[in-house]
């Protein structure tokens, strides 16, 4: 092997295990999950090219739950498109196609999924619902919220990862 492919080698090999692997984290973060399409299909987090991910732990009987949902509905339409992206799990213990047209009634706009309580409670300690999952673009857990919080109350914890976020940036 000559001298320039061995650097060109090299370099491209620094540049994969430095930039990190944000699929791979988020990834990992709800590995054995268990969740289900409004189909009833075997579904994951989107775990890329976002800023910010809000996930949202919620049921279809929790009164929290049905004041919290419009709120972050609204932060769905508020910052889509500018890298915050939101996602429903229902720990319902329903059929996909029951969960989807209740979903309907809400008019959410985000993506739900339905997913297992076990599996959430035992790896992410969701103890409670409503409960939301403030992710960071590596795929890290950046704040759990457990109970009703007011969209004020979300929107400050987006507004602060989304600013920490664009530090780094500037910073590299």
């Amino acid at each position: 092997m000559k001298l320039p492919y061995k650097c060109f080698f090299l370099i491209l090999l620094f540049i994969v295990l430095v930039s990190g692997n944000t699929e791979a984290e988020c990834t990992e973060a709800f590995a054995g999950f268990t969740l289900y399409d409004m189909k009833g299909k075997i579904a994951k987090i989107p775990c890329s090219s976002h800023k910010v991910l809000l996930v949202n732990f919620w049921a279809t009987w929790c009164a929290p739950c049905m004041a919290e949902i419009p709120q972050i509905n609204e932060l769905y339409i508020q910052f889509k498109g500018q890298g915050v992206e939101v996602v429903g799990i229902s720990l319902d213990s329903i059929k996909p196609q029951k969960l989807d047209s209740f979903v309907k009634s809400l008019n959410l706009t985000y993506p739900v999924y339905l997913g297992k309580a076990q599996e959430m409670q035992s790896k992410l300690a969701i103890i409670a619902v409503p409960a939301t999952l403030i992710i960071d673009s590596s795929g890290n857990i950046y704040r759990k919220l457990i109970g009703y919080h007011s969209k004020n109350e979300i929107l400050a914890v987006i507004t602060e990862l989304l600013k920490i976020t664009e530090k780094k940036k500037v910073d590299q």
